[in-house]
Protein backbone atom coordinates (compact mmCIF):
# COMPACT_ATOMS: atom_id res chain seq x y z
CA UNK A 1 0.00 0.00 0.00
CA UNK A 2 1.22 3.50 -0.78
CA UNK A 3 0.41 6.86 0.73
CA UNK A 4 1.93 9.80 -1.07
CA UNK A 5 1.29 13.28 -2.37
CA UNK A 6 1.02 14.02 -6.05
CA UNK A 7 3.95 14.76 -8.35
CA UNK A 8 4.52 18.45 -9.11
CA UNK A 9 5.70 19.29 -12.62
CA UNK A 10 6.62 22.93 -11.93
CA UNK A 11 6.05 23.88 -8.30
CA UNK A 12 6.46 22.13 -4.95
CA UNK A 13 4.86 18.82 -4.12
CA UNK A 14 2.41 18.75 -1.26
CA UNK A 15 3.19 18.16 2.40
CA UNK A 16 2.08 15.06 4.29
CA UNK A 17 1.13 15.33 7.94
CA UNK A 18 0.39 12.41 10.24
CA UNK A 19 -0.58 13.44 13.74
CA UNK A 20 -2.94 12.67 16.59
CA UNK A 21 -5.22 15.27 18.03
CA UNK A 22 -4.67 17.40 21.10
CA UNK A 23 -6.14 16.14 24.36
CA UNK A 24 -6.93 17.51 27.81
CA UNK A 25 -5.36 14.43 29.44
CA UNK A 26 -3.07 12.26 27.27
CA UNK A 27 -2.76 12.57 23.53
CA UNK A 28 -2.70 9.46 21.36
CA UNK A 29 0.38 7.58 20.21
CA UNK A 30 1.65 7.07 16.67
CA UNK A 31 3.12 3.64 16.02
CA UNK A 32 4.97 2.62 12.85
CA UNK A 33 5.93 -1.05 12.67
CA UNK A 34 6.30 -3.87 10.19
CA UNK A 35 4.86 -7.31 10.64
CA UNK A 36 6.70 -10.32 12.03
CA UNK A 37 8.31 -12.90 9.73
CA UNK A 38 8.24 -16.66 10.03
CA UNK A 39 11.30 -18.07 8.24
CA UNK A 40 12.37 -14.97 6.33
CA UNK A 41 14.01 -11.76 7.34
CA UNK A 42 12.00 -9.19 9.26
CA UNK A 43 10.85 -6.18 7.30
CA UNK A 44 12.67 -2.85 7.40
CA UNK A 45 11.54 0.60 8.44
CA UNK A 46 13.27 3.27 6.37
CA UNK A 47 13.02 6.98 7.08
CA UNK A 48 14.85 9.19 4.63
CA UNK A 49 14.70 12.83 3.63
CA UNK A 50 14.40 14.00 0.05
CA UNK A 51 17.26 14.46 -2.37
CA UNK A 52 17.87 17.70 -4.18
CA UNK A 53 19.35 18.14 -7.64
CA UNK A 54 20.55 21.73 -7.15
CA UNK A 55 20.28 22.56 -3.45
CA UNK A 56 20.71 21.00 -0.02
CA UNK A 57 19.10 17.68 0.82
CA UNK A 58 16.27 17.52 3.29
CA UNK A 59 16.73 16.94 7.00
CA UNK A 60 15.49 14.15 9.24
CA UNK A 61 14.58 15.47 12.68
CA UNK A 62 13.67 13.18 15.57
CA UNK A 63 12.82 14.96 18.79
CA UNK A 64 11.00 14.04 21.96
CA UNK A 65 8.19 16.06 23.43
CA UNK A 66 8.62 19.11 25.63
CA UNK A 67 7.29 18.71 29.17
CA UNK A 68 6.51 21.12 31.98
CA UNK A 69 8.33 18.74 34.37
CA UNK A 70 10.64 16.41 32.43
CA UNK A 71 11.13 16.29 28.68
CA UNK A 72 10.64 13.06 26.79
CA UNK A 73 13.52 10.75 25.87
CA UNK A 74 14.78 9.62 22.48
CA UNK A 75 15.92 5.99 22.45
CA UNK A 76 17.65 4.14 19.64
CA UNK A 77 18.03 0.40 20.16
CA UNK A 78 19.23 -2.39 17.91
CA UNK A 79 17.34 -5.63 17.67
CA UNK A 80 17.85 -8.48 20.13
CA UNK A 81 19.54 -11.58 18.75
CA UNK A 82 18.43 -15.07 19.76
CA UNK A 83 21.32 -17.29 18.69
CA UNK A 84 23.59 -14.75 17.05
CA UNK A 85 24.67 -11.28 18.15
CA UNK A 86 22.30 -8.39 18.55
CA UNK A 87 22.21 -5.75 15.82
CA UNK A 88 24.58 -2.81 15.61
CA UNK A 89 23.84 0.87 16.05
CA UNK A 90 25.82 2.96 13.57
CA UNK A 91 25.87 6.75 13.68
CA UNK A 92 28.00 8.35 10.99
CA UNK A 93 28.01 11.21 8.55
CA UNK A 94 28.09 10.56 4.83
CA UNK A 95 31.08 10.97 2.58
CA UNK A 96 31.53 14.51 1.35
CA UNK A 97 32.77 16.17 -1.80
CA UNK A 98 35.15 19.11 -2.03
CA UNK A 99 33.79 20.68 1.16
CA UNK A 100 34.45 17.62 3.31
CA UNK A 101 32.19 15.29 5.20
CA UNK A 102 29.75 16.39 7.88
CA UNK A 103 30.49 16.36 11.59
CA UNK A 104 29.04 13.95 14.15
CA UNK A 105 28.33 15.57 17.50
CA UNK A 106 27.26 14.04 20.81
CA UNK A 107 26.44 16.28 23.72
CA UNK A 108 24.08 16.93 26.57
CA UNK A 109 22.05 20.09 26.68
CA UNK A 110 23.01 23.18 28.64
CA UNK A 111 21.45 23.53 32.11
CA UNK A 112 19.43 26.53 33.11
CA UNK A 113 19.69 28.40 36.41
CA UNK A 114 21.08 26.16 39.19
CA UNK A 115 20.73 22.75 37.54
CA UNK A 116 23.48 20.47 36.26
CA UNK A 117 23.89 19.47 32.64
CA UNK A 118 23.57 15.80 31.81
CA UNK A 119 26.44 13.35 31.58
CA UNK A 120 27.65 11.88 28.29
CA UNK A 121 28.50 8.20 28.76
CA UNK A 122 30.17 6.08 26.09
CA UNK A 123 30.85 2.54 27.18
CA UNK A 124 30.84 -1.02 25.96
CA UNK A 125 28.67 -3.57 27.72
CA UNK A 126 29.75 -6.14 30.27
CA UNK A 127 30.41 -9.65 28.97
CA UNK A 128 30.76 -13.14 30.38
CA UNK A 129 33.89 -13.70 28.24
CA UNK A 130 35.48 -10.58 26.75
CA UNK A 131 33.94 -7.13 26.86
CA UNK A 132 34.19 -4.91 23.81
CA UNK A 133 36.95 -2.35 23.46
CA UNK A 134 36.47 1.40 23.42
CA UNK A 135 38.49 3.16 20.73
CA UNK A 136 38.93 6.88 20.14
CA UNK A 137 40.97 7.59 17.04
CA UNK A 138 41.33 10.49 14.64
CA UNK A 139 41.41 9.83 10.93
CA UNK A 140 44.56 9.76 8.81
CA UNK A 141 45.40 12.71 6.55
CA UNK A 142 46.92 12.47 3.08
CA UNK A 143 47.67 16.12 2.28
CA UNK A 144 47.90 17.88 5.64
CA UNK A 145 48.81 17.37 9.29
CA UNK A 146 47.26 14.45 11.11
CA UNK A 147 44.12 15.17 13.08
CA UNK A 148 44.29 15.75 16.83
CA UNK A 149 42.65 13.88 19.69
CA UNK A 150 41.79 16.33 22.45
CA UNK A 151 40.64 15.25 25.90
CA UNK A 152 40.04 18.11 28.29
CA UNK A 153 38.11 18.52 31.53
CA UNK A 154 35.74 21.36 32.17
CA UNK A 155 36.84 24.75 33.43
CA UNK A 156 35.03 26.67 36.16
CA UNK A 157 34.45 30.38 36.56
CA UNK A 158 33.70 30.15 40.28
CA UNK A 159 36.58 31.61 42.26
CA UNK A 160 36.96 28.93 44.95
CA UNK A 161 35.97 25.93 42.85
CA UNK A 162 38.30 23.37 41.26
CA UNK A 163 38.49 22.61 37.57
CA UNK A 164 37.49 19.18 36.39
CA UNK A 165 39.99 16.32 36.48
CA UNK A 166 41.09 13.99 33.68
CA UNK A 167 41.48 10.44 34.97
CA UNK A 168 43.09 7.73 32.85
CA UNK A 169 43.10 4.42 34.70
CA UNK A 170 43.97 0.96 33.37
CA UNK A 171 41.75 -1.97 34.22
CA UNK A 172 42.16 -3.95 37.42
CA UNK A 173 42.37 -7.73 37.63
CA UNK A 174 41.10 -9.83 40.54
CA UNK A 175 43.74 -12.55 40.28
CA UNK A 176 45.86 -11.74 37.20
CA UNK A 177 47.90 -8.76 36.06
CA UNK A 178 46.36 -5.31 35.90
CA UNK A 179 46.25 -3.51 32.59
CA UNK A 180 49.14 -1.32 31.46
CA UNK A 181 49.18 2.39 30.74
CA UNK A 182 51.23 3.60 27.82
CA UNK A 183 51.96 7.15 26.70
CA UNK A 184 53.93 7.50 23.48
CA UNK A 185 54.54 10.25 20.96
CA UNK A 186 54.24 9.57 17.27
CA UNK A 187 57.06 8.12 15.19
CA UNK A 188 58.46 10.10 12.29
CA UNK A 189 61.64 11.37 10.67
CA UNK A 190 61.75 13.30 13.91
CA UNK A 191 59.69 11.78 16.70
CA UNK A 192 57.02 13.85 18.36
CA UNK A 193 57.46 15.49 21.75
CA UNK A 194 56.02 14.16 25.00
CA UNK A 195 55.30 16.94 27.46
CA UNK A 196 53.89 16.70 30.97
CA UNK A 197 53.43 19.94 32.87
CA UNK A 198 51.42 21.44 35.71
CA UNK A 199 49.10 24.35 35.24
CA UNK A 200 50.21 27.87 35.96
CA UNK A 201 48.93 29.65 39.07
CA UNK A 202 49.91 31.73 42.06
CA UNK A 203 50.14 28.63 44.23
CA UNK A 204 50.93 25.92 41.67
CA UNK A 205 52.10 22.64 43.23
Amino acid sequence: ASLRTGVASAGDSGDMNLSTGDATVSSGDISVSVGSSGTGVGGNVAVSAGRSAESAGGNVAVSAGVGSTSGGSVRIHSGVGGIEASGSVIVSSAEGGNAGSGAVSFGSGAARSAGSSGDVVVESGDAAVRAGSLKVQAGSSAGADGADVIVSAGATTRGSATGGAVNVVAGASDAGVGGGLQLASGAGATGGDLKISVGSGADAA
